[in-house]
């Protein structure tokens, strides 16, 4: 694992993260 990954996918990851969230709350 990369100590500094790529904005893309650290934004994927948020979004996945969020959506997770979301559901889970929701």
């Amino acid at each position: 694992m990369p100590p500094r990954p790529p904005r893309s996918r650290t934004l994927s990851a948020l979004a996945l993260t969020l959506t997770l969230f979301g559901t889970g709350a929701g």
